[in-house]
């Protein structure tokens, strides 16, 4: 078997993406962060696509040590925009959440149409929001720039190598793809590993069976694929959302390196 090692991924926001989470009515919110499971399915289907003739049942375990993805202004992917918590409040980097909404996040409204005289459809209004690839004042201003998007990935030698060869390397992210949301594209993967930087590791979902750490509390579910190629969602677990902190001595803490999986943590 071959060795895995970690690496950094580079992804350059190419289109509005919607990660969904809570639904208020008409409204679905997206989250300003891309968690690891959103990143591997993603990653398995490119995969399946162009190296397994679009089989999407198979190689469901290849990306499955893969941490969340977080914005950045960098191209090279300096200076992430990591969670944390303050006082209560979430922040990515030095921006709270509400301020990195209001710069990045806008609402894309739709309706269903009655085809004999197209009209709207009753009750079939919706707005869902979307992480725009770049500021709306950047927008405003025709300025370049868009995000970009980092995370670590635990992979072989011989998988990386296919990545990075591959000129058509880009994801559709997220939901609502049908309204031409979610593509990214890969710019840089380079090995790197999230052993070196803590702070990317607490950036992603933690086990309650951890121990108690200053965060919110999510109930995660999962979609899993059984042998009749249906799907059946079961319960993953309570998880302590990105941004808290372990006071624990680092060798200990390095031993969670090994327990990432889709974006969380899980029971040493």
């Amino acid at each position: 078997m071959c060795e895995k090692k970690w690496y950094k991924l580079i992804f350059e926001q190419l289109q509005p993406i919607h990660i969904g989470t809570r639904r208020y009515g008409v409204i679905s919110e997206t989250r300003i962060f891309i968690p690891g499971w959103t990143m591997w399915g993603a990653l398995t289907k490119f995969y399946n696509l162009y190296y397994n003739k679009g089989n999407f049942s198979e190689n469901e375990k290849l990306f499955e040590n893969i941490s969340c993805f977080y914005p950045s202004f960098e191209k090279n992917g300096d200076k992430p925009l990591l969670p944390r918590w303050e006082q209560g409040e979430f922040f990515l980097g030095d921006y709270r959440e509400e301020f990195f909404r209001a710069m990045f996040v806008d609402t894309f409204v739709s309706t269903a149409i009655v085809p004999l005289n197209r009209g709207a459809k009753d009750e079939s209004l919706h707005e869902i929001d979307i992480v725009l690839p770049k500021s709306k004042e950047a927008f405003h201003e025709g300025r370049k720039g868009n995000l970009y998007w980092v995370g670590f990935l635990r992979i072989s030698e011989q998988t990386k190598e296919k990545l990075s060869r591959n000129k058509q390397f880009k994801l559709t992210i997220g939901g609502d793809s049908r309204y031409g949301l979610g593509e990214m594209m890969l710019v840089d993967i380079k090995e790197e590993s999230i052993e070196n930087d803590l702070d990317f590791l607490f950036a992603n979902f933690l086990s309650v069976s951890n121990g108690p750490v200053e965060s919110t509390i999510e109930h995660i579910i999962e979609i899993q694929r059984i042998e009749n190629k249906n799907f059946s969602v079961q319960s993953k677990g309570l998880y302590y959302h990105p941004g808290y902190k372990m006071k624990k001595e680092k060798e200990e803490i390095k031993k969670y390196v090994d327990k990432i999986s889709k974006g969380c943590i899980e029971k040493l």
